[in-house]
């Protein structure tokens, strides 16, 4: 029964290597989860969609992450450092403030998405009329809301996350869609085979259905979150970054420069099938919209460790540990790299096999190049370790915005230099030298402003052992 102690003792006690421990296994297992579900969904809808369909859902899928990015206005990042900064068990603060917060960004939120819906209704009449026999100016209503929902979903995931309520936070997210939401999408678009409606629209109309289910359970918790905090006074503290009677105007100060590079960093991420749709649409965006959605894979373990560190970099660098913020950094980074490189390694050899295997078609085999090329830049992506994070969660933000837009204009120019003159692969080629590049500049900046290192290093295996062995026998 020894193991039982000390399992109990992982999850009770509060110390930095069992918050890494006890979080990755929230994490790790909503990832678990996540993962074959993610896999069902793409594999389920290419089965029950045609080709030029499928390119249609992946581009609405781009549309809606730009749409997240937009209205959520960088607040989700933001509001992990400000509840980390705090103490999450004892303080009126919070209990005064977050409700206030939350309100004040959900009705942000909403006005945003209906400017949204407008602005996208233009770009799909100006830029993609080549869609029009899927209806896809017709469904930006329902794309409009999924994005005003999908905000508010990711700013609550990840205010639990600043919590450290990572169990909450990983059913949230974990997904493009959030674990707990792609469940009930999953369980939705099963049961259309059985009354015989397999329409684009119906297919997202399932996912309005879930992400609302998702977002009550959301909001339900996060009242029981803050119920639970003890009312006792917060005292003042003079290195609280926040303003103890209103705390907006400093969140926002955290929350524009991360905004505007989150919008930028993630939103080139989403370029590419934009670029593509433009270009090629029809086949040939199914085609590539299939590999790019598989490449997401290789990324996981940096997902995974970039869901756990964001408060714990925060907390670290409060207390000035920088060796310890190093060495924390630069394990896990080495601990993510070595799946992530088994996986690139399967794709090179069984790329083809693969895509049939996933798409269901042969013809998604022809995106065997594509996956191969983009993994190799995901295999550089998390090699690279947590260096966004890093620098977003001590005070540095503004140099992820200065990343964000030396990197956007590389990319952008570059995309319509290369996909028209060579196609699917030049638009794989692109994602990959991006990656590249941000990860450079983002390693420098925290080695210039930091001092430290955050990518992986093979040295670093041996603290793995002397890691879990301080944790599992630190009672």
């Amino acid at each position: 029964m020894n193991w039982l102690n000390q399992l109990k003792a992982l999850f009770s006690s509060n110390t930095l290597s069992h918050r890494i421990l006890s979080g990755g296994f929230w994490v790790l297992l909503g990832k678990l989860i996540a993962i074959p579900i993610g896999v069902l969904i793409n594999a389920y809808i290419r089965r029950i969609l045609p080709i030029e369909a499928v390119g249609v859902y992946d581009l609405i899928g781009s549309f809606i992450i730009f749409g997240v990015l937009f209205v959520s206005l960088g607040f989700d990042q933001a509001l992990i450092r400000f509840i980390a900064q705090q103490d999450i068990n004892k303080t009126a603060f919070l209990q005064k403030n977050l409700l206030k917060l939350f309100t004040f960004i959900a009705t942000v939120a909403l006005i945003l998405s209906i400017v949204y819906f407008f602005f996208a209704q233009w770009i799909i009449a100006r830029f993609y009329n080549s869609f029009n026999q899927t209806n896809l100016t017709s469904l930006i209503i329902i794309v409009s809301l999924l994005v005003f929902l999908f905000a508010i979903q990711k700013i609550l995931a990840e205010s639990f996350r600043g919590f450290q309520d990572l169990h909450l936070a990983s059913l949230l997210t974990g997904t493009r869609f959030g674990v707990l939401t792609s469940f009930l999408f999953l369980i939705a678009i099963l049961l259309l085979y059985f009354i015989g409606q397999t329409s684009l629209s119906i297919v997202l109309l399932c996912l309005v259905f879930a992400c609302i289910i998702s977002v009550v359970l959301a909001i339900f918790f996060m009242f029981k979150r803050l119920s639970a905090l003890q009312s006792v006074s917060y005292t003042e503290n003079s290195d609280n970054t926040f303003d103890n009677d209103n705390p907006l105007p400093s969140l926002w100060q955290i929350a524009w420069p991360l905004w505007i590079s989150n919008f930028i960093s993630l939103g080139l991420m989403q370029l590419d099938l934009l670029v593509v749709g433009f270009y090629y649409p029809g086949v040939d965006t199914g085609i590539y919209s299939t590999p790019r959605s598989l490449m997401q894979y290789v990324l996981m373990p940096l997902v995974i460790v970039n869901m756990v560190v964001p408060p714990i970099i925060a907390q670290l660098y409060a207390k000035k540990d920088l060796g310890g913020l190093e060495r924390t950094l630069q394990t896990t980074a080495t601990v993510a790299g070595i799946p992530a490189f088994l996986a690139v390694l399967g794709v090179i050899f069984f790329a083809e096999p693969v895509l049939t295997l996933y798409g269901g078609k042969e013809e998604y085999a022809l995106g065997s190049t594509v996956l191969i090329i983009m993994s190799l830049g995901q295999l550089v992506n998390v090699f690279a370790g947590s260096c966004m994070p890093a620098l977003a969660m001590t005070g540095h933000q503004r140099y992820n915005m200065i990343i964000s837009i030396i990197v956007g204009v590389f990319t952008v120019a570059a995309y319509f230099l290369v996909v028209p003159r060579f196609g699917l692969t030049g638009a794989a080629i692109v994602v990959a030298l991006t990656l590249c590049l941000r990860n450079a500049l983002a390693t420098y900046f925290v080695k210039q402003q930091l001092g430290i290192w955050v990518f992986a290093d093979p040295r670093k295996l041996k603290d793995t052992p002397k890691l879990l062995k301080s944790i599992l026998g630190s009672r």
